[in-house]
């Protein structure tokens, strides 16, 4: 079996066989998430498959791949003596990934995932970032109104997004928040980074001991839409994934701010991103506002609660 054949072997099927399930999905099917087959002691599933790019990525390694990359990291073997292994398991088909169903024109709306290997993920198949516009398409303005987003908030801050993976012709649409070298990417069915390189999100406010940091853009606009402004009262940074945390503690640091109010996810990554500020930071000035909503899994899903 040559490289490229393996690399074309579904990852969940591959990993049914290795007797591995997922224990949750989430964005109607296309991400499967596992309690890591590769480490010990992730009691929070944290590795993920997207079935759509037939990509794995484990969160707590923070490493992922294809695969081929699979197979030697769960049996900590050599290319070839893992080439043979996949070999022997006969799941490999001239089709591909392509018997999906995710993978046809009928999920337009539902675009697939990651940039050019991003500083959080890496994925197999890079999007092509082709076109912004303004935010117009009935179908993501529905989604804003779902997730009890002001779409004319919402303006300000994202766009509308057109892109396509590579050798293909089919184009996908979604929100776009600017977020380093791409777009942090969101609509009904998916959320993912499009371009080359993710990065945390500034919104600078000059003179302000205020920063207020989000870990993503959906719980700054709620946040906006909650307190009816157009602009916080503070300077903004949105991490876009909490494992940009290092890029964002230099903020955390800076004296400047006498104020920093965090407003993460009530799960281990908002846990462990709160912890490393506080060990990192001045504890005085950090306020955790996580118990504000302490009831629901971030800011966005308390705000679906109790909007009026």
């Amino acid at each position: 079996m040559r490289a490229d054949q393996a690399k074309t072997i579904p990852v969940d099927r591959y990993l049914e066989t290795q007797g591995f399930k997922p224990v949750k999905v989430r964005q109607g099917g296309r991400e499967l998430w596992y309690t890591s087959p590769i480490r010990e002691g992730d009691s929070t599933p944290s590795f993920k498959v997207d079935v759509i790019l037939n990509a794995w990525f484990d969160h707590g390694l923070g490493k992922g791949g294809n695969t081929l990359d699979l197979a030697i990291e769960l049996h900590r073997t050599t290319v070839s003596e893992a080439l043979a292994h996949l070999e022997r398991t006969r799941l490999y088909s001239p089709a591909g990934t392509a018997s999906h169903p995710w993978t046809t024109r009928d999920t337009i709306s539902a675009p697939a995932s990651s940039g050019k290997i991003p500083a959080g993920e890496k994925e197999n198949q890079p999007l092509e970032l082709l076109d912004q516009k303004p935010l117009e398409h009935p179908a993501l303005l529905q989604y804003l109104e779902k997730r009890g987003i002001d779409a004319q908030l919402a303006r300000k801050y994202v766009s509308q997004i057109d892109f396509k993976r590579p050798q293909s012709s089919s184009t996908y649409f979604a929100l776009g928040y600017p977020a380093g070298d791409g777009c942090e990417a969101r609509n009904a069915l998916f959320k993912g980074f499009v371009g080359s390189r993710k990065d945390i999100t500034l919104h600078s406010k000059a003179d302000s001991p205020l920063l207020l940091v989000f870990e993503g853009f959906m719980d700054f606009l709620s946040y906006l839409t909650i307190k009816n402004l157009e602009e916080v009262e503070g300077t903004v940074l949105v991490l876009n994934s909490g494992n940009m945390r290092a890029r964002a503690l230099p903020y955390i640091q800076d004296d400047r701010f006498s104020e920093v109010r965090l407003f993460l996810d009530n799960d281990e990554m908002g846990n462990e991103t709160v912890r490393y500020f506080l060990e990192h930071g001045d504890t005085a000035k950090i306020a955790d506002m996580r118990p504000h909503y302490a009831l629901y899994s971030d800011l966005n899903a308390w705000h679906l609660e109790h909007r009026t």
